[in-house]
C-alpha cells in the first residue's frame, strides 16, 4: 500500500524510507519533526490537521553552494538521490576516488 503522507515526507527530506504504508519508529518521528518544523502539536498519531499540512507541504530548502559539498549535492539530486534536509540529520557521503578515508557530511 502507497501512503501519500508518508510520499510527502520523502519528498520534504524528512524520510528515507518506502512510501508503504508502514507506521514504524521512523515514519513517527518524521511526522513529529514535521509537525514540530510546522508549529502543529503531534500527539504520536496522525491527525486530519498534521495530515492536511503535509499533503500541501513544500520540500525544505536545498541550495548547494559551489564548494566540493555543493557539487556532491548537485550530483546527489541529478541522480535522484533522497538527500535529508531536516537540521537535525546529516547526508554521509563517500567521495570515491578523493580519499580512501575520507566522508563529507552535507
Amino acid at each position: 500500500m502507497r501512503s501519500p503522507w508518508k510520499r510527502m515526507l520523502i519528498n520534504c527530506g524528512y524520510l528515507d524510507a518506502p512510501a508503504d504504508g508502514g507506521y514504524g519508529p521512523a515514519a513517527k518521528w518524521a511526522l513529529a519533526a514535521f509537525a514540530k518544523q510546522t508549529g502543529l502539536a503531534f500527539s504520536g498519531n496522525l491527525t486530519a490537521a498534521v495530515k492536511k499540512a503535509l499533503l500541501a507541504a513544500q520540500p525544505l530548502p536545498l541550495a548547494p553552494g559551489k564548494d566540493l559539498a555543493g557539487k556532491i549535492v548537485r550530483a546527489m539530486q541529478a541522480n535522484n538521490y533522497w538527500i535529508a534536509r531536516h537540521p537535525d540529520c546529516r547526508n554521509i557521503v563517500y567521495a570515491e576516488g578523493l580519499n580512501a578515508y575520507r566522508f563529507f557530511l552535507v
